[in-house]
């Protein structure tokens, strides 16, 4: 049997989530042992019940579940988060790799999670995603903090202004930084873009290239043309995003020669 604990701060979630838990085919396998709505009370509910899961919601009055998360020294439990749709937290998610669900809850995408935990039988999580969580949520808005990028060897950590562009290799991103390191982290262009592409200096000129515009050295021209980088680096530029290069550069106020 699995122990799970619902921490929400609105009571029609809870309700929902319940509502949605009794409607999968694994029902059975699930016994809601403690609701709180909010982090001081959920915290209490995970000392004294040790669940083998916990949903927790992000925005609650008093703290968020950032927070409580960032209270426990040993976590022992499955995470599944519930919220509303929220690209920082849902991009904070995707490079920590912890499951989450936009609320409205999907019953499929409920079962799939439990599901997956029963496969398991033990926490898809490592301390290092939840320092990559944390950090990344902290970090996420300012360009001269680090962030942390998971890859096979551990976890680099790299601050957003020092990358000159990024370019696609299949399922994989390399990440060029003005250290002249190279950082290969196992996620696509397209999900390396959302993160980035939330602050203006960031644009994807290419299928296969995202470029910093700080670190252009020269615009060459051509069908949609080429950018040569401040490590002299090249990347493609396809017609729709030399259009988009240009007016971005025009609304930066900056030139490219």
């Amino acid at each position: 049997m699995i122990n799970a604990v619902i921490i929400d701060d609105l009571l029609g979630d809870r309700n929902d989530l319940k509502r949605k838990i009794n409607k999968c085919i694994l029902s059975e396998n699930v016994s809601i042992v403690g609701e709180a709505d909010n982090i001081i009370d959920g915290k209490k509910l995970i000392d004294v019940f040790k669940p083998d899961i916990v949903f927790l919601d992000i925005e609650m009055p008093g703290g968020s579940g950032f927070d409580l998360l960032d209270m426990i020294d040993n976590i022992t439990f499955e995470i599944i988060i519930t919220t509303v749709h929220d690209e920082c937290a849902s991009k904070a998610f995707e490079y920590s790799a912890l499951h989450f669900l936009e609320k409205p809850v999907e019953v499929d995408k409920l079962e799939d999670a439990i599901e997956r935990y029963l496969k398991n039988k033990k926490p898809n999580i490592s301390f290092e995603q939840i320092e990559v969580l944390l950090k990344n949520h902290r970090n996420f808005h300012d360009i001269d903090n680090p962030i942390a990028l998971p890859d096979s060897n551990g976890l680099d950590f790299i601050k957003l202004k020092n990358i000159i562009r990024c370019e696609a290799d299949s399922n994989l991103t390399h990440i060029y930084t003005i250290d002249k390191s190279k950082h290969t982290i196992c996620k696509t262009l397209q999900k390396v873009s959302e993160l980035l592409c939330e602050h203006n200096i960031f644009l994807r000129v290419h299928e296969s290239h995202l470029i910093n515009l700080h670190y252009i050295k020269k615009y060459n021209k051509g069908d949609g043309g080429t950018a040569r980088m401040i490590d002299d680096s090249v990347a493609y530029i396809s017609r729709e995003g030399k259009n988009r290069l240009f007016k971005r550069m025009d609304d930066l106020g900056m030139r490219i020669k």
